[in-house]
């Protein structure tokens, strides 16, 4: 995890004199990120390596950096491989840590077997675990270990948004419990094969320094026309990853979506504390709820419809048409399937 935690932060700083970005100020941002870091304790992550700036102007920031510490510490225990005060950024220090700190060679001799390993690869600050069990996340990672793609994720959050986009290319593999087609997306809160995290971290030479993997490189069929330096370090048509996207909501933005669009009636707002998150708050859980939000996937330039003289793609096998998803059925009676287990077990308890 490599984040910056600051209560003045890009758009926050923009709007925070307007009253419709007030729910960006809703709790303080040190505590939300607390809430994500404690909801990644439980996960079945081996080491744990944290990169970790807080702004100097935060609230008594050195309490703040003592609690961080104190917390981390016990959290993780000895999973605890590393706090650094500080986020990486330009490839040098991400080459640093790699060679130095996060795969030195003595580590894992074998390098087919480097490459495999699994990381949980987050840029991201606000985006807890929510899901109610780690069965489906567990068979994720069983599945990508099973994968033999070069390179391979699974991505975490923003759910509705990507079971849409996983289908913008072409019609998507439905797997158990998860989805999975060929992409180029680097949103960065995703379990990478640790091959494909070296790739894109140390091998490709960067020309800028990056806070986060979004802005290394868009995929034309995704993007276009906000594609070329302008938005990002690189453009490809090319599919890099094998993507699988989980059919049950695993983490979530905390202040959610309305940033895309999606209305928090549909995907509510998390709450501190994190007791707060129910089935019968802001975890809502029915049936008829995940149709809807499947159903909605928000309005971005992920949802767009894209044409192209020499590709065809956004027909309506993947479920689009001009910014709006109508739901592949299979993948959605799965995911009904998905949490009806969840409404099962938490009524027989």
């Amino acid at each position: 995890m490599s984040v910056y935690i600051t209560e003045r932060r890009g758009i926050n700083s923009k709007y925070q004199d307007n009253r419709s970005f007030a729910y960006r100020f809703r709790y303080p941002r040190f505590d939300v990120f607390m809430f994500t870091l404690r909801s990644y304790a439980a996960l079945p992550i081996d080491r744990v390596y944290l990169y970790i700036e807080l702004d100097r102007e935060l609230p008594d920031v050195r309490v703040r950096t003592q609690q961080l510490v104190a917390n981390a510490t016990a959290l993780f225990g000895p999973r605890l491989r590393t706090l650094q005060h500080r986020r990486l950024t330009t490839q040098q220090e991400w080459r640093q840590e790699l060679d130095l700190t996060i795969a030195p060679g003595a580590t894992v001799p074998d390098p087919t077997q480097d490459a495999q390993r699994l990381v949980f690869f987050l840029q991201n600050d606000d985006h807890p675990f929510v899901d109610g069990r780690q069965d489906v996340l567990r068979e994720g990672l069983a599945r990508l270990r099973m994968d033999q793609s070069r390179f391979k994720t699974l991505v975490m959050s923003h759910w509705s948004e990507f079971v849409m986009l996983i289908g913008k290319r072409k019609r998507p593999t439905l797997a158990g419990s998860f989805v999975h087609g060929e992409i180029t997306q680097l949103d960065s809160h995703q379990i990478f094969n640790f091959g494909y995290m070296r790739h894109l971290l140390s091998e490709i030479a960067w020309t800028q320094p990056l806070k986060r993997l979004d802005e290394m490189v868009r995929m034309k069929q995704i993007y276009w026309p906000r594609v070329g330096s302008k938005y990002t370090m690189m453009t490809t048509d090319k599919a890099w990853q094998r993507m699988y996207v989980p059919l049950r909501e695993q983490c979530r933005k905390f202040d959610a979506y309305p940033h895309a669009r999606i209305p928090n009636w549909l995907v509510p707002q998390l709450e501190l504390p994190p007791e707060a998150n129910t089935p019968n708050t802001t975890l809502l859980r029915t049936p008829d709820h995940i149709v809807r939000v499947l159903s909605r996937p928000g309005q971005t330039v992920w949802t767009r419809k894209i044409s192209f003289s020499n590709a065809s793609f956004g027909a309506c096998e993947c479920g689009l048409d001009n910014g709006t998803i109508t739901p592949i059925k299979e993948v959605v009676q799965r995911s009904v399937e998905l949490y009806q287990s969840l409404l099962e077990e938490s009524n027989s308890n």
